[in-house]
């Protein structure tokens, strides 16, 4: 390999190196969505004993949630505007979270 040769090689690695460093700055830099649990319970308290409680069953009538309210987006209603918050989501489709609430209950 000829010293010409050799320097273009060392040159275009040195230009691709430094092309690609560039490229970490497109990546989105944005927090990751905090993530919430519909019944509230936080992981310590998930591992303590319940106190006693009195019993009691629950009826769930005939109903769905509407598409917007379904999913893990959360949904915020204040006064006539609705809107999604920013960064937040459900663990799990909120539908399947109350479902499992319920039957919790």
């Amino acid at each position: 390999m000829t010293t010409l040769a050799r320097s273009l090689r060392v040159l275009s690695l040195t230009a691709l190196a430094v092309s690609l460093s560039a490229c970490i700055s497109l990546f989105p830099k944005s927090e990751p969505s905090q993530l919430y649990r519909f019944d509230g319970a936080t992981p310590a308290e998930a591992g303590s004993s319940p106190a006693p409680t009195a019993q009691f069953g629950v009826v769930r009538g005939a109903g769905s949630f509407v598409q917007s309210a379904a999913g893990d987006r959360m949904l915020t209603v204040n006064g006539d505007q609705v809107a999604y918050i920013a960064e937040s989501r459900w663990v799990s489709p909120a539908s399947t979270l109350f479902n499992e609430a319920m039957t919790r209950a």
